[in-house]
């Protein structure tokens, strides 16, 4: 899976990647975006261990409105699992499926967002890394489940202004206000 970050190998026109941050989110203001990657599960394959990294920029565009997502991993047979939502991760949280069963042609990887407000959907998602075994688990359970790890990486909205420009653009017009402040109030005591 070392091709995720081509937009192209996802079932999504609206998906994009950013080379600066390295990572996938939809550029749209839908209400509901989805992006499929499927992928060919070699024929020795019994397991796979899937990891990732997902979140949000910030918590909520305006009270009671937050983006949300969530990722699944399914095969033609059903899900095998599916993320908790994903919600107020300012930071990314590492998302790991580990020794899943495995005995199909195809693999799905869904990512699929909700946007509350009609904005920039915030949603981020990226770092997956894949790995096939030929060992099938000794149990096989009823349901597989994502074991999390929060990080200390922040995440950056791709769609917005920097918090500090507006801070910085206030500040030199303040600036520039006291200087022609200044140079009028000689010129007047000339």
């Amino acid at each position: 899976m070392n091709d995720w970050h081509n937009p192209e190998n996802w079932s999504s026109s609206t998906l994009a990647y950013s080379e600066k941050a390295d990572i996938l989110y939809f550029d749209s203001t839908a209400e509901y975006e989805t992006a499929v990657y499927a992928l060919s599960v070699p024929e020795e394959a019994g397991s796979f261990t899937l990891s990732f990294k997902a979140g949000n920029s910030h918590s909520a565009a305006k009270e009671g409105a937050k983006d949300t997502g969530y990722i699944t991993v399914s095969t033609d047979s059903g899900v095998i699992a599916k993320t908790p939502m994903i919600q107020d991760n300012l930071t990314y949280v590492c998302y790991t499926l580990t020794d899943a069963p495995v005995q199909t042609e195809q693999l799905y990887i869904t990512a699929e967002a909700y946007n509350s407000y009609g904005n920039s959907i915030d949603f981020y998602f990226g770092d997956f890394e894949l790995e096939f075994s030929e060992a099938t688990p000794e149990n096989f359970l009823t349901e597989y489940y994502f074991s999390t790890k929060p990080t200390t990486e922040k995440v950056q909205s791709i769609n917005e202004i920097p918090v500090y420009l507006p801070i910085i653009g206030i500040a030199l017009l303040a600036l520039i206000s006291s200087l022609c402040a200044l140079r009028l109030r000689k010129e007047q005591l000339r």
